[in-house]
């Protein structure tokens, strides 16, 4: 598990659990029968042990907890049991779709959700999530209509745009913070 502390900047702590346990997803993999394989392989019944763990030793003093989730990340911000200190959730190019591997759905996650939620997604992103689309099932969002999902985890930061595009993304992100922990 990585950990990094910053608290002295942000007041944040923020921390990476490595919930694939050591496996790589790669853009190789989307949309293949072997990303369906990785991604069964961890239920959210395996994957709340990991994240329980944070929430019990690593994040056992503080106060509000906000997430963010990336692609496979935002199912799990959607579909795991929250403490109680969380009082939101960022979601970078959010697959809620792959609830459908576990006979859910996109649309449940999000009306069940009872957090505030900030919606991230791409221009190849689902367009239910997109708030200039009709038929958008979220009410927080900003569309990055000029990149592809993954652009913020696995993109190439010598692009200026693209370096320009995860910068809105880290500020969105802190407004986003800034705003839900004073709920």
């Amino acid at each position: 598990m990585n950990l990094l502390l910053c608290p002295e900047a942000t007041g944040a702590w923020v921390i990476c659990p490595d919930l694939f346990r050591g496996d790589v997803c790669s853009f190789a993999m989307l949309n293949t029968p072997e990303f369906v394989e990785l991604v069964k392989r961890f239920p959210i019944e395996e994957v709340q042990k990991d994240i329980d763990f944070c929430y019990q030793n690593i994040l056992a003093e503080a106060e509000s907890i906000v997430l963010a989730g990336f692609c496979w990340g935002s199912w799990i911000l959607h579909k795991h049991k929250k403490d109680k200190r969380v009082k939101g959730g960022v979601n970078y190019h959010p697959a809620l779709g792959l609830d459908a591997m576990f006979n859910g759905s996109d649309e449940a996650l999000v009306n069940d959700n009872k957090i505030p939620q900030l919606y991230l997604p791409c221009l190849d992103d689902a367009a239910n999530l997109k708030p200039d689309q009709e038929g958008c099932i979220v009410t927080m969002a900003y569309e990055f209509k000029q990149r592809n999902h993954g652009f913020m985890t696995q993109g190439d930061l010598k692009d200026s745009g693209l370096e320009s595009d995860v910068k809105k993304g880290i500020e969105l992100l802190q407004a986003f913070f800034n705003l839900t922990t004073q709920l």
